[in-house]
């Protein structure tokens, strides 16, 4: 962010020094901001963004978008420990592992798969992953960082129109007229080792590595701290959860009961997976799991293993987020599970 001032002739210096740390106090304090002048080709003017919730993340741009991805064959991709954690993306039989590391680091990656054209997000705050099809008012764009939080999730912008997106759910920020959100492209988030397990000969592909991020990442420098307003007791706001539609089941309840129903769903905790790296390093080198989700109706009887697309983000997003959304704190322990060995 530049921090724009006219020339102070005849200013004493002091004054000026203090006039400059005071503006940078404010633009790392959160502080309501003059927006427009840095995004002359957006409208504030509705009420679809409340300045008050907008806090500066760093840079427009920064991290840098990576547009021109690079990937290799999945068993031939060395360096990938098998417990990373992955964003796994399948369109019309190509499937892809973006590994977390990778995509936290720059937050956006635009890609193409199995011809469509795509964006793969990571929000640190959220430990939201989320991808996006980049064609939007019938051409294809690319999405990038503004630089601020709403809500203590990213805000995107499309190099086409400037328009801000909300990384979350894809919900258009800043237009007269709120109905536009982005269409997401279901994803999953596992182990690089079961994603090989479960693509072994179908010309699987990952990203690879960029310069940017073979360096380890920060955590503990986040801007905000989110809040817990309206989460069920038990639950922390930096607790992970696995998201299903309008469904949130905590990874600890899962790992501890192994296996849970919800609804026509089986879902079972495997170990085998570190967390994806969130800003805050909660846990970090904690034993996750990988997430199993089985057809019920079928369980016990054949191993049917569902192409259910999921998400695991930390519980104050889905909670700010997911209107009706609920906390499954317990689950329906299946009658008689099979222990099947998958």
């Amino acid at each position: 962010m530049i921090i724009r001032r006219k020339a102070a002739t005849g200013l004493v210096p002091k004054l000026v020094t203090a006039v400059i740390f005071a503006a940078i106090l404010q633009l790392f304090a959160g502080e309501a901001m003059s927006l427009e002048p840095d995004w002359p080709a957006s409208s504030f003017e509705s009420a679809g963004i409340n300045k008050a919730d907008i806090v500066t993340f760093g840079a427009r741009n920064q991290p840098a978008s990576v547009d021109m991805p690079r990937h290799a064959p999945a068993d031939l991709a060395f360096g990938i420990e098998p417990r990373a954690s992955v964003i796994v993306v399948e369109i019309d039989g190509a499937v892809r592992a973006y590994p977390h590391q990778v995509v936290a680091t720059h937050e956006v990656i635009n890609d193409e798969l199995g011809g469509v054209p795509i964006a793969v997000t990571y929000c640190r705050v959220c430990s939201a992953s989320v991808v996006f099809d980049r064609r939007l008012d019938g051409a294809v764009t690319t999405f990038h960082l503004t630089g601020f939080l709403n809500n203590d999730n990213i805000v995107l912008y499309d190099s086409a129109s400037e328009r801000w997106w909300q990384q979350y759910d894809g919900t258009a920020l800043n237009q007269k007229e709120m109905k536009d959100t982005l269409a997401e492209v279901g994803s999953k988030v596992m182990s690089f080792q079961r994603f090989k397990e479960l693509h072994p000969n179908d010309g699987a592909t990952v990203l690879l590595a960029t310069e940017e991020s073979k360096r380890p990442l920060a955590f503990g420098n986040a801007p905000v701290t989110p809040g817990g307003a309206g989460l069920p007791d038990g639950v922390d706001p930096l607790d992970r959860v696995v998201v299903i539609e309008d469904k949130a089941v905590p990874v600890s309840v899962l790992r501890d009961q192994e296996e849970l129903q919800l609804g026509n769903l089986i879902l079972q905790w495997q170990p085998g997976r570190n967390a994806a790296p969130d800003l805050f390093g909660k846990a970090q080198s904690d034993d996750v799991g990988d997430i199993m989700i089985y057809d019920a109706k079928r369980y016990g009887e054949e191993d049917v293993l569902l192409d259910q697309a999921y998400r695991i983000d930390l519980a104050h997003a889905f909670q700010r987020f997911v209107t009706g959304g609920t906390f499954e704190l317990k689950g329906t322990i299946p009658d008689d599970p099979s222990r099947l060995d998958r």
